[in-house]
């Protein structure tokens, strides 16, 4: 008998119940053999393959982090922030979050001994600030070390985002202003504070330290780093958002303020970076009719060894012919731009002496000096970027005649955002002395260094210049409040709040031939033939008997006596002149001198220069009464004495004024030939023809 399948082992069984599977022995060992496995190739992937990966991994981070831009050798001390922030709440470890009322505390800044060895500051100084040259071994440093993108995010980045305004405060700073006269004024000031500020915030972010130019060699370039995006995605990606509504309102906020240097430069802050590394030059403005001007000033400043470069910025071929621009680049280190390429004037135009900031915010230089095109220097105009004020403060300015005193106290008090400044209240506005404070024939600014007040100063010379308008619908512009353009410089430094800005102190006054005031009336000492021989010739005036005379007989007091007219004696006196240069002013006054010349003197009291060309009238081309000497503009006035504020001042017709003082003051024989030069180089570029 057979023996039955069910005893057998291996054989068919009952099928199990539904779902469960009878595992076999076999089956049972390979498993457990499989969990040996895994568990062993765990234990050896984190004890010997996981910090392999991890060391890689922050090899990557060192190496990403060396793509940052290298950290300036320059530094700031954060200000304290007038903005208010917005209602993000920030966490720098990484992430953002709402925890309602309460704001996470920022992380402490680490301290300098904290940082790597060797590690730089990374910051940008504001517009404002000294802008310090590195050392030669500060930049090597600058440009092998690394970059560090968290030293980025939770400093300068911090600074920046936190000056992000909240939705209500955004909306009154976009909101176009449609006010005008002192209230207009007041208010873009007050906005372009927080401007100023904001910009000095995105540039410490942003601006990145490169070589020095060749033109340039002391200061260092600036280029602009485009790889912020990718340094707050690796470090804090939180931030990203934020980051980018700052962008957005900050590029709103500078196209509300100042939108027309767009066609030529992308951004204020590329304009700004482009300043750096431009080096020292001289600024003219002119079209034709004061081109002669120009061609004699230049050559002016070449006789008197100014080797500075020459940019002539114009408005136009309307406003300077190509010929005469050919005659211009023709001379040594000149060339000619044109303004209307670079400035965007579309509702409004620009024209006239409005140009003068456009021409100094636009021109290649840092550093410059502009001049008028009918001012003319007694000396190299180099030394005054030598002047220990401007070094100090980096813009010289230079008053006008103390003349017509009136009180613009209220005035200043109304566009002025307060605290008001001791120059403010030390000005001849405030005080009632003058309402005529600056004269803007010639200006010393390092652009680089006020930048926003520039910027504020194109503003009050561009769109809100002119007034328009009767009745309710009456507009007042800037040119109804002050008279042009002179007085825009300074009070566009108040109004964003930038004091660093000095005052040649050295004086002013008139320069010409002394008369006798007569009635309340000027007249000639001397009858007008005489006087006409005299003009323009080599030789001096004699204000008492009408003889022309050799200048060698204008003698201080102390040389009256001298009776010997022997050449040698005459030479002398001439060299103790000019070595003392101690020109002691001829009492016996009152001495009065009419002229459109408005003299500047040097810091040590000497002739600086003058504006008003070297006509008794630049603006005429007939017989003009007031002038009282020439008739024509073609003619050359004759210079012998100038006279020193404080005096009294008489305005007459075409630009002609009149100061009468106690003392006056000869012209040495030097400064006589510096003048008869200007007057040689004059008719040589046919400027007049006499």
């Amino acid at each position: 008998m057979a023996a039955s399948s069910s005893f057998l082992p291996f054989t068919q069984s009952p099928p199990p119940k539904e779902g469960r599977v009878k595992h076999s022995h076999i089956f049972q060992d390979r498993q457990f053999k499989r969990a040996i496995i895994a568990f062993v190739g765990f234990i050896v992937f984190y004890l010997f393959v996981l910090p392999t990966l991890h060391q890689d991994n922050k090899s990557a981070v060192q190496k990403y982090d060396s793509l940052g831009a290298p950290s300036s050798p320059l530094s700031v001390d954060a200000k304290a922030r007038e903005v208010p922030t917005r209602h993000h709440r920030i966490e720098y470890q990484g992430a953002v979050e709402r925890q309602g009322n309460e704001a996470p505390p920022p992380p402490e800044k680490p301290s300098k001994a904290e940082l790597p060895a060797g590690a730089v500051d990374a910051h940008i100084p504001p517009a404002h600030a000294e802008y310090a040259p590195s050392s030669p071994q500060q930049q090597i440093q600058t440009k092998t070390q690394s970059g560090n993108g968290k030293e980025l995010v939770s400093g300068p980045l911090r600074d920046l985002l936190e000056m992000l305004p909240d939705e209500f405060r955004m909306r009154e700073l976009l909101r176009p202003i449609k006010s005008s006269g002192t209230e207009r004024m007041r208010e873009y000031g007050l906005r372009a504070r927080v401007y100023r500020k904001m910009l000095e915030a995105w540039e410490r972010v942003h601006f990145a330290s490169a070589p020095s130019s060749s033109i340039d060699k002391d200061n260092s370039g600036i280029v602009i780093r485009n790889d912020i995006t990718q340094v707050i995605k690796h470090n804090s990606p939180d931030l990203l958002h934020i980051y980018d509504d700052m962008t957005t309102f900050f590029s709103r906020f500078s196209n509300l303020l100042f939108p027309w240097t767009a066609p030529f430069h992308p951004s204020h802050p590329s304009l700004h970076a482009s300043l750096a590394t431009g080096g020292r030059g001289i600024v003219l403005t002119a079209g034709d009719n004061q081109a002669p001007f120009l061609l004699t000033g230049i050559k002016v400043l070449r006789e008197l060894g100014c080797k500075l470069p020459v940019e002539v910025m114009y408005l136009g071929d309307d406003d300077l012919g190509e010929d005469w621009r050919e005659k211009l680049e023709e001379l040594e280190g000149v060339v000619t731009r044109d303004m209307a390429r670079m400035v965007s004037d579309r509702g409004w135009k620009l024209a006239g002496w409005a140009g003068k900031p456009f021409a100094i915010l636009l021109s290649s230089f840092r550093e410059c000096i502009f001049i008028d095109a009918d001012s003319l220097f007694f000396k190299d105009p180099t030394i005054l970027f030598e002047d220990k004020e401007y070094k100090e403060k980096g813009a010289l300015f230079f008053k006008d005649r103390l003349i017509f005193p009136e009180s613009k106290k209220r005035f200043l008090q109304e566009i002025l955002p307060k605290p008001l400044s001791a120059q403010v209240k030390s000005s001849r506005f405030w005080t009632g002395a003058s309402g005529h404070m600056q004269e803007s024939g010639v200006l010393v600014i390092d652009k680089f260094k006020h930048f926003v007040a520039l910027l504020m100063v194109t503003r009050l010379n561009g769109p809100d210049r002119d007034g328009s308008g009767e009745g309710d619908d009456k507009i007042v512009g800037v040119y109804d409040l002050v008279y042009g353009d002179k007085e825009t410089f300074w009070l566009g430094w108040e109004l964003v709040g930038d004091v660093e800005y000095a005052w040649m102190e050295g004086g002013q006054g008139i320069m010409g031939i002394v008369r006798t005031k007569e009635r309340g009336s000027v007249k000639e000492e001397t009858d007008k033939e005489k006087l006409e021989k005299a003009i323009g010739g080599p030789k001096g005036y004699d204000e008492k008997g009408g003889e022309d005379v050799d200048d060698n007989d204008h003698r201080h007091d102390d040389y009256k006596d001298a009776e010997d007219k022997d050449a040698k004696e005459e030479e002398k006196a001439e060299k103790e002149e000019h070595a003392l240069r101690k020109r002691a002013p001829v009492a016996g006054g009152p001495h009065t001198i009419c002229s459109p010349q408005l003299l500047h003197l040097d810091r040590d009291g000497t002739p600086l220069w003058f504006n008003g060309w070297l006509a008794p009238n630049k603006f005429d081309d007939v017989p003009t009464p007031a002038a009282a000497l020439s008739p024509s503009r073609k003619s050359a006035l004759h210079f012998e004495s100038w006279l020193k504020e404080p005096g009294e001042w008489e305005l007459l017709d075409s630009n002609i004024c009149c100061l009468t003082s106690e003392e006056r003051t000869e012209f040495t024989e030097g400064e006589k030939e510096v003048l008869g030069m200007m007057i040689r180089v004059a008719k040589e570029v046919e400027a007049w023809k006499g």
